[in-house]
């Protein structure tokens, strides 16, 4: 009756309340480095919803001196390709989710927004 239970549980759980938990787990590491410029500060979704979204910093680098259409070019090709060759994102591929990453540089201005769509990474 508990396994019972318990499998019942995790199968009827909706998508979007695993969503929520996984951004809660994914939460408990921020902030974290991810490279030598870049720091993931939070992990979010709106309630109710299938979206995930992932706050970033980048330091060290002047945003008036990038070429953001050249950036989100290539930040666009590798979150694609990463989302596309994760074995961890299966669930959250299979069930839709919208990936959006938001970059920011100093005093919390916005320097950069990748809105990721299921089209996108199941081409």
């Amino acid at each position: 009756v508990v396994a019972y239970s318990l499998s019942y549980s995790l199968f009827s759980t909706s998508v979007e309340d695993k969503i929520g938990k996984l951004v809660i787990e994914m939460s408990k590491s921020c902030p974290k480095m991810m490279d030598e410029f870049t720091r993931l500060d939070s992990v979010v979704s709106p309630k109710n919803s299938r979206t995930i979204k992932y706050c970033y910093t980048l330091s060290g680098i002047d945003p008036d001196s990038l070429d953001l259409n050249v950036v989100r070019s290539n930040f666009r090709g590798v979150i694609i390709d990463g989302i596309k060759t994760s074995p961890e994102m299966k669930d959250l591929k299979d069930n839709d989710v919208l990936f959006d990453y938001l970059y920011f540089g100093k005093n919390k201005k916005k320097i950069l927004e990748i809105n990721i769509v299921p089209a996108e990474y199941k081409e």
